[in-house]
C-alpha cells in the first residue's frame, strides 16, 4: 500500500467535502489513512467493457518492473508497496508515463502538484485528497477509449519490455529511459528542439555504458580497464571505440558522428544561429538513433525499431483529438519500423 509521509499530509490535503462540517474552500486537516496514490491522465484513457448491455471502464492492469499500476476512470493509480515521499512518487509516474510515450502514447508528464491521494478517514469513509486545483483538472478535455484489442496489445508490449529489461540486465539504465519518454512526448507535440536534447541526453549515457561494456570485455579485467579513466575518452572515440570492437555497424558509426557534431553545436550554442537550429528531420534522425539504441539494448538486431500497429491506433486517436482530424499540426512521425 503506498503512503505519503505525514509532512505531505498536513501540507496539501485541504477542501475535504462530505465528512466535515466546513464550509466549501476552507482548509481542513483530518486524520487519514493513505489507501492508493493516484493521478490524472492527460488524455485520459477509457478502457470500454460491456457486461449485460451496460457499457463500463474496465480499466486497465500492469507494471513497469517494479511498479505496479491501475488505470481506471481516468486515473493512474500506482500499487507500489513502501513508503515514498511526494517527489519519489511523481518520479514513478513520469517513468510509466515514460512508456507508453516510449511506445507512442503521448501522455502528459507529472509533477508533484498532480498527484491526487484516495484515502479513508478514521470512521471508514473514503475521500479524495488532490495536492491542488490543478489535480482536479488534468484530462478533463479529451478521454480516449482504447479498444479490447489495443489494450491487449499494449498488456504485450509492457511485459516484453519488462522481460527484456530483466534478461539483459539493462535496469541500471532505468532512468535515463525517461529522456526517450520526453523525446517522442515532445516529437508529437512538434517540439524538434527538446526532442532532439532529450533524445541526445538518452543515447550519450548509452554510448558509454556500452562502450564499458565493450572495453572491460575486451580487457578482460575492470582494474586496469580504460573505463577507470572514462573522462579521458572524448564521445568521438568511444563511438569510434565501439565500431572497431565490433559493437555497432559502420552505419550506426556514421550517423552517431553526424548527430554528435550538431548535438555539439546546440549544447554549446554555436554563434552562427542556423548552425544550432533543430528541425525536423534532425529530431527525426536523433529520435531514430534513439530509438535503435534503446531496441538495441533489449537485445534487437542492431537498426530495428519495433512498431505496435493496434498501438498507433491510439496515438493516431489522440492525434486527431490534439489537434483536429484535418489539422496539418498532426502528422505521423516518418519512422520507419518493424511491424509486429
Amino acid at each position: 500500500m503506498d503512503e505519503i509521509k505525514n509532512k505531505d499530509i498536513q501540507k496539501y490535503i485541504r477542501k475535504i467535502d462530505k465528512i466535515t462540517d466546513a464550509k466549501e474552500g476552507e482548509l481542513v486537516i483530518v486524520n487519514g489513512k493513505i489507501k492508493d496514490t493516484a493521478v490524472k491522465l492527460s488524455p485520459k484513457l477509457s478502457f470500454p467493457d460491456e457486461y449485460e448491455g451496460e457499457i463500463y471502464d474496465g480499466g486497465f492492469s500492469g507494471d513497469i518492473l517494479d511498479i505496479k499500476f491501475d488505470i481506471h476512470d481516468g486515473y493512474l493509480i500506482k500499487r507500489t508497496e513502501g513508503k515514498k515521499n511526494s517527489i519519489e512518487h511523481a518520479e514513478e509516474f513520469n517513468l510509466v508515463i515514460s512508456f507508453f510515450n516510449i511506445l507512442g502514447i503521448p501522455l502528459d508528464f507529472v509533477s508533484i502538484a498532480d498527484i491526487i491521494l484516495f484515502a479513508e478517514d478514521p470512521a471508514k469513509h473514503p475521500f479524495i485528497a488532490p495536492f491542488s486545483t490543478k489535480a482536479e483538472r488534468r484530462g478533463k478535455e479529451v478521454t480516449i477509449d482504447v479498444t479490447p484489442e489495443e489494450s491487449a496489445v499494449l498488456h504485450f508490449a509492457l511485459f516484453y519490455f519488462k522481460e527484456k529489461m530483466k534478461r539483459n540486465k539493462i535496469t541500471e539504465l532505468l532512468d535515463n529511459f525517461k529522456f526517450l519518454g520526453y523525446t517522442n512526448y515532445y516529437m508529437f507535440h512538434h517540439d524538434y528542439h527538446l526532442s532532439f536534447i532529450n533524445s541526445w541526453m538518452f543515447i550519450e549515457p548509452v554510448i558509454n555504458y556500452l562502450w564499458n561494456e565493450a572495453v572491460t570485455e575486451k580487457i578482460g579485467m575492470v582494474n586496469t580497464s580504460p573505463t577507470k579513466h572514462e573522462r579521458d575518452w572524448t564521445m568521438q572515440h568511444k563511438i569510434d571505440e565501439l565500431f572497431m570492437l565490433d559493437k555497432i555497424k559502420e552505419w550506426t558509426r556514421e550517423r552517431l558522428q553526424i548527430l554528435r557534431t550538431k548535438r555539439n553545436k546546440v549544447f554549446h550554442v554555436d554563434k552562427r544561429k542556423h548552425k544550432r537550429k533543430v528541425d525536423f528531420k534532425d529530431a527525426e534522425d536523433c529520435i531514430k538513433m534513439a530509438m535503435m539504441l534503446f531496441y538495441k539494448l533489449l537485445d534487437n538486431e542492431e537498426g530495428n525499431i519495433l512498431v505496435f500497429n493496434k498501438i498507433m491506433d491510439i496515438r493516431n486517436k489522440i492525434g486527431e483529438a490534439t489537434f483536429g482530424p484535418h489539422s496539418s499540426m498532426y502528422k505521423k512521425v516518418s519512422i520507419k519500423k518493424k511491424k509486429t
